[in-house]
């Protein structure tokens, strides 16, 4: 990896950090928000649910856009949105002024995150994709170890502002960083903007997250969730004639029609499930099925983060020695085997080892999946498609991700086992059923890794791709 790789890949870090920070650290203090402005959960979920919302919503269209105008462009418009909106959060007088903050963070992040993955995977020789792909999400996956430990600590001396000032920070450090160590390029592409397309599949995407946060709330068969679940199927289906019209569709149909590109996305998918319900049932667990405290509780996760950092640094030098079909083959199994132990064999009476352990084994698989099969995506599509090519699998994630945590949630919910007030045992029945949901997506997931035929490269020569300007 030459000096000029090294360089791009350190300004790309930092920025990688600060978003996944932002994205793990906010959930450790909703409650100390509740009691500052005297509302309840119901309302305070919107400040996580904001930014998930503009997140999945924006993605793609910022893969498109970083494309077409430039990366670096893009990446200093997102951190941008990212710093003031920091600032409004750090300074936020109102619930709904922070809820606007956060929707607008999400939006920011949305535009940042595809450019530098883009930018990371282009950054070297094409055989050198694996190893510059798995570096930078080591990097957001640092950040997310991050989040909760700085959240914790400032929650621990009943404050939550000062998290978002860390941000701010960031923010602005990153800023300088990218100025500093990224040359100015010359603009992406030729193409124009498919301003059609990225509405409708924006809007689509949005429909379908909020559909999924809201849906328990209005009722799965009520007549408003379902208006709005075909409301996004309509726009999801609309979406494929309005492409056909344009001379730059934002989803080039050559892509769509690209066998190793759609096994990519599909196993970006499968398995994101499973460590969604990792992540979001493992400290309940803790708590409500061994005791723990809260704040126990929320350390005790910490080897999984440490795992997903570990191998995800891991996979960055496995790729070119061993491929992504055995990478993702053996992340499968990892995932499978986790979600077999978590469906018939998790027992409270079995202490911490019997739900760390298979939490760990999941997010090791998903630490070697996720590397890979996004690299597996740029690959095919092409470094000239590359900020696409990421924000499509990360759409991927964050609604197959989605759909699986509402299944799983409403099977919680149907046996008892999602009250406050829940037993140890009842809770844990709960969790073994709800994660026949991962289990399954984990054996489709399986299924298609075993399809895939080849670690086709971008160009057969091997030469640096194009960054964006």
């Amino acid at each position: 990896m030459d000096k000029t790789t090294r360089t791009t890949l350190a300004a790309l870090a930092l920025p990688a950090v600060m978003i996944g920070t932002d994205f793990t650290g906010a959930m450790a203090l909703v409650v100390l928000m509740e009691k500052e402005y005297g509302v309840d959960i119901s309302t305070t979920q919107w400040v996580l649910n904001a930014y998930a919302l503009t997140f999945a919503m924006v993605m793609v269209a910022g893969g498109r856009l970083g494309d077409i105008v430039g990366r670096r462009r893009l990446l200093f418009a997102g951190l941008g949105i990212f710093l003031v909106s920091s600032f409004a959060c750090t300074v936020a007088p109102s619930m709904t002024l922070l809820i606007v903050a956060r929707a607008a963070q999400g939006i920011g992040s949305a535009l940042a995150w595809p450019s530098i993955l883009a930018m990371a995977a282009t950054a070297g020789r094409d055989d050198q994709r694996g190893k510059t792909v798995s570096l930078i999400l080591a990097a957001i996956t640092t950040g997310n170890v991050l989040g909760p430990i700085i959240a914790g600590t400032v929650a621990g001396f009943g404050l939550w502002r000062p998290f978002f000032a860390v941000n701010l920070g960031l923010a602005v450090a990153s800023v300088a960083v990218v100025w500093w160590l990224l040359p100015k390029q010359p603009r992406g592409s030729k193409e124009r903007v498919d301003f059609a397309g990225m509405a409708v599949l924006s809007l689509a995407v949005f429909g379908l997250m909020f559909a999924l946060d809201i849906g328990a709330d209005w009722g799965w068969t009520s007549v408003r969730t379902l208006a709005l679940l075909a409301a996004c199927i309509a726009l999801f289906a609309i979406f494929v004639p309005v492409e056909a019209r344009v001379r730059d569709p934002m989803v080039p149909p050559a892509m769509l029609r690209d066998r190793a590109f759609m096994l990519a996305l599909a196993t970006n998918g499968f398995v994101i499930p499973t460590i969604f319900l990792m992540f979001l049932y493992v400290p309940q667990y803790l708590n409500k099925g061994l005791g723990w405290s809260p704040s126990a509780a929320s350390f005790g996760t910490f080897p999984m983060y440490i795992a997903s950092v570990l191998t995800t640094l891991a996979t960055s030098w496995l790729y070119s020695t061993i491929g992504a079909r055995r990478l993702l083959i053996g992340g499968h199994l990892l995932a499978f085997a986790a979600g077999v132990w978590m469906v018939f064999g998790l027992s409270p009476s079995l202490g911490y080892a019997a739900i760390i352990i298979p939490a760990m084994a999941a997010t090791i698989g998903v630490g070697v999946i996720i590397p890979a099969a996004g690299t597996l995506a740029v690959n095919a599509a092409g470094g000239e498609h590359a900020g696409l090519a990421g924000g499509l699998s990360f759409m991927v994630h964050l609604t197959v991700g989605a759909l699986g945590v509402a299944g799983a949630t409403a099977i919680m919910m149907g046996l008892g086992a999602g009250s406050e007030s829940v037993t140890s045992t009842a809770f844990a029945e709960g969790l073994r059923s709800a994660f026949q949901v991962g289990l399954i997506l984990a054996i489709g997931g399986l299924v298609v890794a075993w399809l895939i035929e080849d670690d086709r490269q971008a160009s057969p020569a091997g030469t640096p791709g194009k960054s964006g300007g």
